[in-house]
């Protein structure tokens, strides 16, 4: 009887686990067929991710593409939100694997969806991988050596300077400067910086470029952010759109320095958003912080 009754119960778990995995199945048919519902709750919410996996390796490899851009999208929801290593990396192996879809927008969205993910996440072969899609042709190359940079993957320096001597785009090129810096490179750190003393300081810098200078983790760089943190002249516009009054541009940079800094002065949220409410104060505050450590360390496992 005690047998029996054991019996059952594991085949209801089992039940249970696959259902899931069933739900996934359909609703890929159902986006096959032209649905555009949400991803069912019982996916999301599901406990064993490894079996959902199984599901979705199998259709990103379908010959449709909004197939398999909603498989690699979900795969990636799924990664992020896990704590396992072996669902992280089986999910972060999907991604890369995406990166040489032949369609543009899935690949772009497979290269930047990895940089949700930690360094520890990544192998070695999958690393490899991810440095023979440095080529000039690849889709969101920018992206990718950006990825690469971030992983700190030294073999890949080599690639990444000969990319320098490709036909690039500015845009591509650029990247590859600030991924070299991010790897410590400091021709490619002398390069940009000689590119920001030209540089004046102004929406388009602090929207467009700033970002990319964060990324980079590079003290000779931060502390060209630090000046801009310093002045007081108004020189970029409101986030308000119905107010034309300039702002200090600091402001703004603030935002994304903040995530990068090991021991910032003011909290992040787990999104990365400054948990403050009065700038002005908090302007001051970073200010005197950065009076008060003349070095500081960075994180280097977040993009």
């Amino acid at each position: 009887m005690k047998c029996t009754l054991m019996i059952l119960m594991l085949a209801v778990v089992a039940t249970a686990a696959a259902q899931p995995a069933n739900d996934l199945k359909e609703y890929l048919e159902a986006v096959r067929k032209g649905s555009y519902d949400p991803v069912p709750p019982s996916v999301l919410k599901a406990t064993e991710a490894m079996p959902l996996l199984d599901v979705l390796a199998a259709y990103e490899q379908d010959t449709i593409v909004r197939v398999r851009s909603r498989a690699y999208s979900i795969a990636r929801r799924i990664g992020t939100k896990s704590e396992v290593p072996e669902v992280r990396a089986t999910v972060v192996d999907q991604l890369t694997m995406g990166i040489g879809d032949p369609d543009g927008g899935i690949s772009g969205g497979c290269s930047g969806g990895l940089t949700g993910f930690a360094p520890d996440d990544f192998s070695v072969p999958v690393k490899a991988q991810i440095q023979a899609y440095l080529l000039p042709a690849t889709p969101h190359l920018d992206q990718v050596a950006m990825l690469i940079g971030y992983l700190g993957y030294d073999p890949a320096s080599a690639s990444l300077q000969g990319l320098l001597q490709e036909r690039l785009s500015s845009t591509n090129k650029w990247s590859v400067r600030l991924a070299l810096a991010r790897m410590g490179d400091q021709e490619s750190v002398t390069f940009i910086m000689e590119k920001l003393t030209a540089a004046a300081v102004s929406d388009n810098l602090v929207y467009d470029v700033v970002p990319g200078l964060v990324y980079t983790r590079e003290p000779a760089i931060f502390e060209f952010l630090e000046q801009i943190i310093r002045q007081d002249e108004p020189l970029c516009q409101s986030a308000d759109p119905d107010s034309s009054r300039k702002i200090r541009c600091g402001y703004r940079v603030l935002e994304y320095m903040a995530y990068a800094i090991e021991d910032f002065p003011i909290p992040t949220d787990e999104d990365g958003e400054l948990e403050l409410d009065d700038y002005e104060a908090g302007l001051q505050e970073v200010r005197a912080w950065f009076d008060s450590h003349e070095t500081y360390s960075f994180k280097m496992d977040v993009y």
